[in-house]
């Protein structure tokens, strides 16, 4: 009992402070990076690590995604373990009017995941990885998005990476952040080439 309202309590403050842009010690996957090609532009090398995911449909898939994540951190899943919330968040398209949304699990619960209770929601080992990340402040509206996609898809194409996948985005803060604070970042799967 007293674990839960630590959990509850700590999430509360961490809520509060985030409206700032403040998102406290928030674990986030280990990676290292390669080359950075311009001020906000990196290459990144991720390990492997495991995440839980949700795809809805329609014009609100990214908040029912989101929630149904949100459910399953907070106790909806198979033994009611309260897990710790991490960053980034992700969100990608999945085919023509759907959003999927994934929360990386902290290191601590990669090794034995919990299986959610939702069927919508499911564990996904991800491989290593390379990434193209451009990273922007402000809200990551549609415009924003796509300015951003455009600027990373450019450095890119002039190098010898090739993209590998379609943008995602990367969000660091809540939407309850304020706009001009909130940290964000537009990314691409990436492979080495030669030109």
């Amino acid at each position: 009992m007293l674990e839960k309202i630590f959990y509850y309590v700590t999430t509360a403050f961490e809520a509060l402070v985030a409206i700032f842009g403040i998102t406290g010690p928030f674990e986030q996957p280990n990676y290292q990076v390669l080359v950075t090609l311009a001020p906000d532009v990196e290459i990144r090398r991720y390990g492997p690590t495991v995440a839980v995911e949700a795809t809805a449909p329609g014009p609100n898939g990214r908040e029912e995604a989101f929630r149904l994540l949100f459910n399953y951190i907070t106790g909806a899943n198979k033994t009611e373990h309260l897990i710790a919330m991490t960053a980034p968040v992700r969100v990608s398209p999945s085919g023509p009017n759907a959003t999927t949304v994934r929360f990386f699990l902290p290191m601590s619960e990669a090794a034995n995941p919990v299986p959610p209770a939702d069927t919508r929601v499911r564990l996904v080992r991800i491989r290593d990885s390379t990434i193209a990340t451009y990273r922007f402040y402000g809200d990551p509206n549609g415009e924003a998005r796509r300015t951003a996609e455009g600027v990373l898809l450019s450095l890119v194409g002039s190098t010898a990476w090739h993209p590998a996948s379609q943008p995602f985005f990367l969000g660091y803060n809540p939407p309850f952040t304020i706009p001009f604070l909130k940290r964000n970042e537009i990314a691409i799967e990436v492979t080495a080439g030669s030109r």
